[in-house]
């Protein structure tokens, strides 16, 4: 080989990084998470009675009416007046309560 000897310059192009991932969005907020807190009525139905209007204005302090359900079967438990749940009465420190059994279905509601 001589002085003369050619060089050859090689290039070399490193490959392009990929680009960097987003930040991450943040998780869409499911309905529960939406609604959680929105407060609604609930109410517990221990029975019915059909009055007429004149038996409804002639009630006085000491009536008694007789309600479609006996002692011992459950109570519904509607929300906004929707049937959500059964349960049966129970007294928690001298409170009435209702101890739910089951969850309604939803053809029920």
């Amino acid at each position: 080989m001589t002085d003369d000897t050619m060089t050859q310059e090689a290039t070399i192009e490193a490959p392009e990084a990929p680009p960097a991932p987003a930040p991450a969005a943040a998780p869409e907020p499911s309905v529960i998470d939406v609604l959680g807190d929105v407060r609604v009525g609930a109410t517990v139905v221990l029975g019915a009675a059909r009055m007429s209007l004149g038996e409804l204005t002639g009630i006085r302090p000491g009536a008694v009416i007789e309600l479609d359900r006996m002692v011992g079967e459950r109570a519904d438990l509607l929300a906004n007046g929707h049937l959500i749940a059964h349960g049966e009465v129970v007294v928690v420190d001298g409170t009435l309560a209702l101890r739910i059994t089951d969850i309604a279905d939803r053809d029920d509601a």
